[in-house]
């Protein structure tokens, strides 16, 4: 049997599959694409690496050649040694790792470079010869060994350039096959969507239009035709759910109109009910008696009789009038009368009657009247239902009682309560009304607005004059009456916290209370009043006042010593500027090694005290806002590589990795200080270097999200430095910010330091519109991440930079020609630094 779930799951699954169809080969003709190219771009990225290791080795050698002019010095021939081996290596890895097959200027170079660098080795080895003159020395070097420098690094960038074509290639290769895929997956897509609407064309033919046609048949039968019927077009063995739900039509239709007769059954079965709930009334417990409009009694049960020939001593029956039937006890009569007059006009109502016999005890009950109404809306008679509430009542006048006596004992226990308000120190305020026109309080409230007991407190009395010999002020502003304390809370509705008051009174005291004030409410939720407590801290104010005072005398005083050390820059580091100088220039002059070894040693400790006293300048400069941004226009890119080229030899030397990520998108020129953020990430790739001993460094930058409030001149940057060093403890991340303090204090004869690096970056990078934040763990490294706010460069300063394929050569520096230099210092030791 063929039904809707068998369609349904036919044209799912056939959907299914071709959309499965289509995923499959979008995936391996993606996978295809990527294959290819995955495979060769590493290879290039690594052919750059080691050309740019080639070239650096290259540039050592060449100056280690320049010291050989000067001097020969063993350790200058282990250099040499050093970097050869460094070259080797490298050029041998980036001949290894270019893609095959070779093209002709790849093999062409390569060839070329390794002839070239033999020659160029074997001229710096006979210039380490002991035997060979400075003059002989001199012309090798400018004769032979500096032209061939200069080939082997042109030889090496243009390896360079060769590898960044063929990965320009690479990818150019990609995007076409990633073009070809495109174009298949959508005939594919095409081929799924016209399937798509076949199946759509399917299902309306064959589930669709016999539902629409249901739907008609079911508007027939809503509007009474109960002899129509579906048309069944299909039988036997092909009955779907369709064909289903249109006999289940037919048969409904059928069912209604046996409905029809059985609606008739169900009228004398309503008349039964209406004889079965008399017998119901009658039976209750409850007095049940209805009149008609002239008081006859036309409905009464068993209940009503009793009670009524108890009470009255008369025989009620049904068709009897009530009234005639307490001719014998007037008062009775009347009351009787009143009642049922009040039902008949059409009230509804209820009321406790209290019934006495003679001389027993009172008896108590409840009458409920209603009207009777027709079908019309005519008031046809009235209905009485009672009980005897007799035991309710008593129990209602026992919780009186026990209201009584508990009203006794609340007011004792306010009498209590005032009595401690008035001991409390506290200021408290009580009014009773919600638009506070009286405002009571406890002696304390009193004595301090110096106002005898019993006297008005408020400030808004209505008809009467306020007192005057205060007034209430917030923050140095006097407050509106509908703005006072008391007088918001009753207002509003809610509690009005942690208020402020500053009171001055017109003999010049001025005096501070703090508190709340509160509303207060009765069952139903409704604001009746409100009460505020109040704490008199004028000596506290005082205190503060005092605390002030104190705290901007030392910020004077700290600023007046940021401000002499900013002054005074200039003074201190010409003297220390003056000793490196002398160093730099004794190092050259003929010393015995143990003399340039104390010079060197020298040299460096003035270094450091340069440092230091950089830091503490700057941190001064800052401290005392002296500190400007220099801003131009710079490259990013260009600052980040030039910090990567300044730790590279010391990454090297210490046997670490120290590498450059640069994440797609950064701007190529922004507008900002390029020197204070040179100085951030140098500290931090410094400090980097110095507490990682195995792994590497990486230092990757990015454009940060924008913020709210940036419009589109505003760039902001994000450089994280990652490093697999020492590490540092979670208890120490939020104070390594802090002046002068180191996080491995016991390890400072090793890696030394002042404890001023992070701090001033931290400041510097506020100071440019960002801030540094960490993130460690002991043993597993470092990640500090800087950010920085600059804006959008002009983009006419954008560096020129070369076609692809074309190579830009500079035009060759101008020969020097003799002349004459006119110095002009203000210190003499400066002069022969000079």
């Amino acid at each position: 049997m063929t039904t809707l779930r068998h369609k349904f799951v036919f044209i799912v699954s056939g959907a299914t599959l071709l959309a499965m169809l289509v995923g499959a080969s979008a995936l391996i003709l993606i996978t295809h694409v990527d294959t290819a190219t995955d495979s060769n771009l590493p290879r290039t990225y690594r052919v750059i690496e080691a050309t740019d290791a080639a070239g650096d080795a290259a540039r050592m050698l060449d100056a280690a050649a320049r010291a050989l002019i000067q001097s020969v010095d063993p350790k200058a021939a282990q250099d040499i040694d050093h970097y050869d081996t460094i070259f080797r290596i490298s050029l041998h890895r980036a001949k290894n790792e270019i893609p095959r097959p070779f093209t002709r200027k790849e093999a062409l170079h390569a060839r070329r470079l390794a002839e070239q660098y033999t020659i160029y080795i074997a001229l710096l080895r006979d210039m380490t010869d002991p035997t060979t003159n400075q003059n002989t020395r001199h012309a090798l070097y400018e004769q032979q060994a500096a032209p061939l420098y200069r080939l082997i690094s042109s030889d090496t960038e243009r390896l360079k350039s060769l590898a960044r074509e063929r990965i320009d290639l690479l990818l150019k290769d990609a995007q076409e096959a990633s073009r070809r895929t495109m174009r298949r997956v959508t005939l594919l897509l095409f081929c799924s969507a016209a399937v798509c609407l076949l199946s759509v064309f399917f299902f309306d033919r064959s589930v669709l239009r016999p539902v629409r046609r249901i739907r008609k048949l079911a508007l027939e039968i809503k509007n009474g035709n109960l002899d129509v019927r579906a048309d069944i077009g299909h039988t036997g063995k092909h009955r779907d759910e369709i064909t289903q739900l249109a006999e289940a039509f037919n048969d409904m239709a059928s069912a209604r109109s046996l409905a029809e007769a059985e609606l008739t059954r169900t009228a004398e079965a309503l008349r039964a009910s209406d004889t079965l709930n008399r017998t119901i009334i009658a039976s209750t417990s409850e007095m049940v008696v209805a009149l008609d409009t002239n008081y006859r009694i036309i409905l009464q049960n068993e209940a009503f009789v009793r009670e009524i020939a108890t009470l009255a001593g008369i025989t009620a029956e049904v068709g009897k009038h009530l009234p005639d039937l307490l001719t014998g006890n007037p008062q009775a009569r009347k009351w009787t009368e009143a009642m049922w007059s009040r039902a008949l006009s059409g009230e509804h109502f209820r009321i406790t009657q209290e019934v006495r016999i003679q001389e027993a005890e009172p008896r108590y009950y409840d009458f409920h009247f209603d009207a009777l109404y027709d079908e019309q809306g005519v008031i046809i008679g009235a209905l009485q239902t009672g009980r005897d509430v007799t035991e309710q009542h008593r129990m209602e006048w026992e919780l009186r009682e026990a209201a009584t006596e508990l009203d006794r004992r609340v007011r004792e226990r306010t009498a209590e309560l005032m009595g401690l308000m008035e001991s409390i120190p506290a200021v408290v305020w009580i009014s009773r009304d919600p638009q506070c026109r009286f405002i009571s309080g406890n002696r304390a409230a009193h004595d301090f607005l110096g106002m005898p007991p019993g006297r008005n407190l408020t400030l808004t009395p209505g008809t009467e004059p306020p007192p005057a010999h205060f007034k209430v002020f917030s923050h140095g502003i006097e407050l509106p009456l509908q703005e006072l304390p008391m007088q918001k809370a009753a207002t509003n509705g809610i509690e009005v916290r942690d208020v402020e008051l500053e009171m001055r009174f017109e003999d010049g005291r001025v005096r501070f209370l703090f508190g709340n004030a509160s509303p207060l409410r009765d069952g139903s939720g409704k604001v009746t009043g409100v009460i505020g407590a109040f704490v008199d801290i004028s000596y506290r104010k005082a205190l503060e006042r005092d605390l002030c005072a104190a705290k901007e005398a030392a910020e004077q005083a700290s600023q007046a010593k940021s401000r002499f050390l900013a002054d005074i820059s200039h003074e201190i580091r010409t003297p220390m500027n003056a000793v490196i100088g002398i160093a730099d220039v004794l190092t050259r002059t003929s010393l015995s090694g143990d003399q340039l070894e104390y010079v060197r040693t020298m040299r460096e400790a003035a270094g450091h005290l340069l440092d230091l006293l950089n830091d503490i300048l700057d941190l001064s400069k800052i401290e005392a806002d002296k500190l400007e941004l220099q801003e131009t226009d710079f490259d990013p890119g260009q600052v980040v590589e030039s910090v990567i080229k300044t730790f590279s030899l010391t990454a090297r030397e210490k046997g670490i990795g120290l590498t450059l990520g640069q994440a797609p998108g950064t701007p190529a020129l922004v507008h900002g200080d390029a020197r204070r953020l040179r100085q951030i990430l140098s500290n931090l790739v410094g400090n980097a270097v110095k507490f990682t001993d195995e792994g590497g460094v990486i230092l990757s930058f990015t454009r940060d999200a924008p913020l709210p409030g940036d419009n589109e001149k505003t760039v902001r940057l994000r450089f994280s430095v990652r490093d697999t060093g020492i590490g540092m403890p979670q208890e120490m991340l939020p104070h390594i910010f802090d002046d002068f303090t180191q996080v491995h204090p016991e390890r400072g004869e090793k890696y030394g330091g002042t404890g001023l690096g992070l701090a001033i970056s931290r400041k510097l990078a506020r100071k440019l519109g960002g801030d540094i934040t960490a993130e460690s763990q002991p043993g597993q490294g470092s990640v500090l991440t800087a950010r920085a706010t600059f804006r959008v460069a002009d983009p006419g300063n954008l560096p020129i930079r070369a076609s692809d394929g074309i190579e830009s050569k500079a035009s060759p520096a101008p020969r020097p020609q003799p002349g004459h230099i006119l110095l002009v210092e203000d210190n003499p030791v400066n002069v022969k630094v000079a």
